[in-house]
């Protein structure tokens, strides 16, 4: 069964109900201007490596609640992201780290990611 990682941060999403990840915050950070030029310069790396190796898929409107999981297997991949998860952290975001057999709809998948909507709970 394929396995999937996310990291979570914990600030809210457009729709307050999906946190924002680890690419999304970092640009809220960097939008904001607050972080020092060691740690951002330290970011950028890793954003600009993963905007070289990672495809960034072109999503519809009604797809704009979908959260992008890395594949297990894409360990390179992973192990990069925990430096982008150390700058955040370092700027007092908490983050977590998601692992899950069942992201929710798929809406878009490569070899190394998928982007699924959530399931959303539903109460009796």
């Amino acid at each position: 069964m394929q396995s999937y990682v996310r990291f979570r941060t914990d600030l809210p999403g457009a729709d307050a109900r999906t946190p924002l990840g680890a690419f999304r915050a970092w640009g809220q950070l960097a939008e904001a201007e607050i972080v020092d030029p060691w740690s951002a310069k330290r970011a950028e790396e890793v954003c600009a490596w993963f905007a070289e190796h990672l495809p960034v898929p072109g999503l519809s409107s009604d797809q704009r609640l979908a959260v992008f999981w890395l594949r297990a297997e894409c360990r390179d991949m992973i192990q990069r992201l925990w430096d982008l998860v150390s700058v955040l952290r370092e700027n007092d975001l908490g983050v977590e780290l998601l692992r899950t057999t069942n992201p929710g709809r798929v809406c878009y998948q490569d070899r190394f990611q998928v982007a699924a909507i959530p399931w959303r709970r539903r109460w009796c």
